[in-house]
């Protein structure tokens, strides 16, 4: 966080504690560090041990030094134990600084510190986005138009609206810029974003685009479908037809409104 405030710095270590006490957790030394690495706000509950605060900073100052949450160094100690040589070498340049431990968050805000997903579900269940890339940035989940529990309207759709109502969100919650991850169709949506707002866009994260000769059939196919059976019964059987709350892909007379 570039310009952290002592009023967002106090903040962090409440709602910190607070939590604490929602989860249970034993008492809690928190430690909020500015970009610079300086001690900005601290709080230690009753009953936390006297070396509390210097383990609180240190795995605060690690996760700002290397740019990555403190569980992460931990995992890797875990997982390759010929990181702890590196880990050794680390603690000896930073004067015993880092704590290679959970509990050390880096918390981001505007560049480089949001992901917003063009597409959640489908080829990403075996990635599990949410649950991978939470732990490092604020991921922002959103369905596109049609694609939730919210369809039946009759309306002309296209990447740039899909693109337009993305931005909303992030202006909604105050993030100016973020990386912009797409998945099969979602890649869509996602180069139509960077396309239309390159100033909120610090990357792509492309996915298993859709496309291709046979794919393009495909789709042409089930358009046709749709096309021939709106001549035939009319907008108003295409909406009765929507309601079934069928994508285009399992009934493409409905179309693109379930």
């Amino acid at each position: 966080m570039a310009d952290l405030s002592l009023q967002q710095a106090t903040t962090i270590v409440e709602a910190s504690l607070r939590k604490g006490r929602e989860t249970g957790c034993a008492p809690l030394a928190v430690a909020v560090l500015d970009a610079g690495g300086h001690l900005k706000a601290f709080a230690r509950e009753d009953g936390t041990g006297i070396i509390r605060p210097q383990i609180a900073t240190g795995k605060a100052w690690g996760a700002l030094g290397m740019g990555a949450g403190s569980r992460t160094f931990a995992r890797r100690v875990a997982e390759q134990p010929q990181q702890q040589a590196f880990f050794a070498a680390l603690n000896a340049m930073s004067d015993g600084r880092v704590v290679p431990a959970p509990g050390g968050v880096l918390i981001r805000e505007g560049d480089g510190g949001a992901v917003i997903g063009a597409s959640t579900a489908g080829v990403w269940k075996g990635m599990q986005p949410l649950d991978s890339l939470s732990r490092e940035f604020t991921v922002v989940a959103y369905d596109r138009r049609e694609s939730g529990a919210s369809g039946g309207r009759v309306e002309r759709l296209s990447w740039q609206l899909f693109a337009e109502q993305a931005k909303h969100v992030l202006d909604h919650l105050g993030i100016r810029k973020a990386f912009v991850l797409g998945g099969c169709m979602g890649c869509s949506v996602a180069t139509a974003f960077a396309a239309r707002f390159p100033e909120a866009t610090q990357g792509l994260i492309l996915h298993w685009p859709v496309g291709g000769y046979r794919w393009k059939l495909n789709g042409g196919d089930r358009l046709a479908r749709h096309v021939r059976f709106t001549r035939e019964n009319g907008l108003a059987g295409v909406v009765k037809r929507a309601h079934a709350g069928k994508s285009v892909w399992q009934d493409p007379e409905a179309g693109p409104w379930a």
